[in-house]
């Protein structure tokens, strides 16, 4: 059915924008932002139209581009919360964060990780709770409370975000001289994103 071939077209190609950039295939991630643009363009307003702006956001961070990037981010919580869909802040909180830091927002990042904990506290699945604990891992630089988000996220059923809390963790235990632990969850990382 077109009518629902465009609704769920922006979500789709967006979801395929996002597997592709993780996968380092630039291109095809571009095909399908751009599909995913014009699919919401022809279909208006929808509850998932933050993802569209966060896969861009994404493939403008792939391309070195982070002010850019933390832009589309920031539209795509934006629509989030105008469209009253915040289930997704532990989806988008992280990365959001993640940019905001990038760009020395410490007070933006902050806020953010306030308003993905309330979210995840109501929810309270592990993947939430995860989601969460990442967020207040980067804000508070604390490989602690990241490997609270790893154990967390182990029990959720993603495990890219996973990958991405261990990959996360382990730059601070590094940091902090914890090279062996480090280690161990680089290869958690791997293991996850393989």
């Amino acid at each position: 059915d077109i009518a629902i071939a465009s609704v769920v077209g922006p979500l789709v190609h967006s979801k395929l924008a996002m597997i592709s950039i993780h996968r380092g295939e630039l291109e095809v991630a571009e095909t399908h932002v751009t599909k995913a643009e014009k699919a919401l363009a022809r279909c208006g307003p929808h509850p998932r139209m933050s993802w569209v702006a966060w896969a861009r956001g994404l493939l403008y961070e792939a391309h070195g581009l982070t002010g850019p990037a933390l832009d589309a981010l920031e539209q795509s919580w934006t629509a989030t919360g105008e469209l009253g869909v915040i289930a997704e802040y532990p989806r988008l909180g992280p990365d959001l964060v993640r940019l905001t830091l990038a760009e020395n927002r410490a007070a933006r990042a902050s806020a953010v990780t306030e308003a993905t904990e309330r979210v995840a506290a109501r929810m309270g699945t592990p993947s939430a709770t995860g989601a969460a604990l990442r967020c207040r891992g980067l804000v508070a630089g604390d490989p602690e409370v990241l490997l609270r988000a790893v154990e967390a996220l182990r029990s959720a059923s993603r495990p890219l975000e996973r990958g991405l809390a261990s990959e996360e963790a382990a730059v601070l235990l590094g940091r902090a001289g914890r090279m062996s632990e480090a280690r161990a969850l680089f290869d958690e990382a791997v293991g996850a994103y393989e």
